[in-house]
């Protein structure tokens, strides 16, 4: 491979961007999550406890998930 290629994820990949505590004081969803899909797409979105839940459940345990819960103080 050349240094001009990007190498792009085989899976889908999340990262916490941000936990937002003055969404979350306003209950709003506060968690900011960046996903890059395996095509190179990349987006984020803010996703709320029961979001996340509902990407476990699809997608399985993922560090990003579990750090927004966290920052959440759900217990898992």
């Amino acid at each position: 491979m050349n240094q001009q290629e990007v190498q792009t994820p085989k899976t889908t990949q999340y990262t916490l961007l941000e936990f937002n505590h003055t969404r979350h004081s306003r209950g709003k969803e506060a968690a900011k999550i960046k996903i890059i899909e395996p095509n190179g797409d990349d987006y984020w979105l803010w996703m709320s406890v029961s979001d996340i839940k509902k990407n476990i459940k699809q997608f399985g345990e993922q560090d990003a998930f579990t750090q927004a819960l966290a920052a959440y103080g759900v217990k898992q």
